[in-house]
């Protein structure tokens, strides 16, 4: 085992003394990360495909650096060659690369991320979020990627006023390519990050322009139907266009400049409705969350057809950050879908006989991000419910009781039905006499008038009287039932 590799491996022994990962999924989190470690370079280049050596390219690196550099799953060290490797994808390919590559930028792409895929949107935007991590390494080599920035914002179609995958007559703006390049390019000029790429004033008047187009672009793109907020991909409601518009937004917040407080205003009045729809989009159920297609360009410049997928669950740290809760029932269930289910971490319609390694790194940080949201401790019981027996706790609180616990978890529906029947109850305490005087009346009454009716007529009014009362009792449940369905339906989509 090479010293990078060894270095990498450490680190993750360390982060499982926190994380204890293997009370989760039975075994510890270095087994869980050997095949991904055995796959990387001593230069830190990562192949499309778990234990392969072959098809080194840009993007896939991003990826995996993006997700775990997030969750501080890479050490700083193996994080600085990455990066630099990173850089060097730009422009070069990996040596004897088994599956040749494209070799060959066009005049108006040097500056664009990468050669080996052919220059795009996509993959430049995908680096630039990859060098700008959270650590802070990758903002000391922006020297290195300044201009890939400026290519980056000139790439905006002033007629669409987004982002295609090309600037290209072939390729057309959609909210997928614009919510990511936004993001790049306000993470770029976020406060923390800016001095570090000495701007010109011109630079930075043309980076700030493009996003202000570009954030009306995606308001425009922004649809709503029965409450709910989303945006497209080819026209169909989209998970990963919805997540990462909302990014994108978030991200223009952060800038300081004239858009910025219009960017946050706009996210704050969409988030909710927003995350409500990539909730109903989730599957209810412990299954598998569907792929959604976030690139599809038959004309591409380089290399003509290009067909890029998402791995859904892996949505969930950044709808974490969003502010998604990780105790939602919907959230609970893709994780313990995305445990139990290993060999299945693969992007349906390709690459199905092996996982992809950058797919592999995204689900681990994924599964890393919700077990650091919801404590140790939580992550084993709400991973056990499926095969709990303790019923009543389970329909008292919504989960089952944490033995070895001081504290319990309660769905906040329950609270609200706990809180209803009080009054309830209150309420027959407080006015209980006057309720009895009523019903004694009533009952008075009705025995004067039944004295007073002849025998033939009480056999029809005892009739009319015993109907309407099964069709008022019966009214009075049914409609009891469905308010209490739809509330607790209502309550459970929103609640952790």
């Amino acid at each position: 085992m090479n010293e990078l590799k060894a270095l990498w491996l450490d680190h993750i022994h360390n982060v499982d003394h926190f994380a204890s990962f293997d009370g989760m999924s039975e075994k510890p989190l270095a087994s869980w990360f050997e095949p991904l470690v055995n796959s990387i370079t001593e230069d830190g280049a990562v192949p499309y495909l778990l234990n392969t050596k072959e098809r080194y390219r840009a993007s896939p690196l991003s990826s995996t650096i993006i997700w775990l550099a997030s969750e501080n799953l890479v050490p700083v060290d193996v994080l600085d060659k990455m990066q630099n490797e990173l850089l060097y994808l730009r422009d070069h390919n990996i040596a004897d690369d088994p599956q040749t590559p494209n070799n060959k930028k066009h005049a108006e792409d040097q500056n664009g991320w990468s050669i080996g895929e052919g220059v795009s949107v996509w993959s430049t935007s995908m680096a630039i979020i990859a060098l700008l991590d959270p650590l802070g390494n990758g903002k000391k080599k922006a020297s290195n990627f300044k201009e890939s920035v400026l290519w980056l914002a000139k790439q905006h179609d002033s007629t669409s006023h987004g982002w295609a995958y090309q600037l290209s007559d072939n390729c057309a703006a959609n909210a997928t390519m614009t919510s990511l390049a936004l993001r790049a390019l306000a993470m770029a000029i976020e406060p923390c990050n800016r001095d570090e790429f000495k701007y010109s004033s011109d630079d930075l008047h043309q980076i700030r322009s493009v996003i202000n187009t570009g954030f009306d672009y995606l308001k425009s793109e922004c649809k709503r139907k029965q409450n709910r907020t989303f945006w497209c991909f080819n026209e169909k409601p989209s998970c990963a266009a919805t997540t990462w518009a909302l990014m994108a937004l978030r991200q223009i917040g952060k800038a300081e400049d004239e858009v910025s407080e219009d960017a946050m205003s706009f996210y704050n009045s969409v988030l909710d409705s927003s995350l409500s729809f990539v909730l109903s989009k989730m599957p209810s159920k412990t299954a598998k969350w569907n792929d959604e297609q976030i690139v599809c360009e038959g004309g591409a410049k380089y290399n003509k057809q290009k067909n890029y997928y998402s791995f859904s669950a892996t949505l969930l740290p950044q709808l974490f950050e969003l502010g998604l809760s990780p105790f939602n029932k919907r959230v609970i269930s893709q994780i313990d879908w995305l445990i139990n289910n290993a060999d299945r971490w693969k992007i349906e319609g390709y690459d199905k006989t092996t996982i992809c390694t950058f797919t592999y790194a995204m689900v681990l940080s994924t599964l890393l991000c919700w077990v650091r949201h919801v404590g140790v401790d939580f992550s084993l019981v709400l991973l056990k419910q499926n095969n709990s027996k303790n019923k009543l706790s389970k329909f008292l609180f919504g989960y089952a009781s944490t033995h070895g616990m001081n504290c319990q978890l309660v769905l906040k529906n329950r609270l609200w039905l706990c809180c209803g029947i009080l009054c309830i109850l209150l309420l027959v305490l407080i006015f209980g006499t006057t309720i009895h005087l009523a019903v004694l009346k009533l009952s008075s009454l009705i025995s004067i008038i039944w004295s007073k009716t002849a025998s033939d007529r009480r056999t029809i009014i005892l009739n009319v009287i015993s109907t309407i009362i099964y069709v008022v009792i019966g009214a009075v449940v049914i409609t009891i039932g469905k308010i209490i369905r739809r509330f607790i339906k209502r309550q459970g989509s929103n609640n952790g």
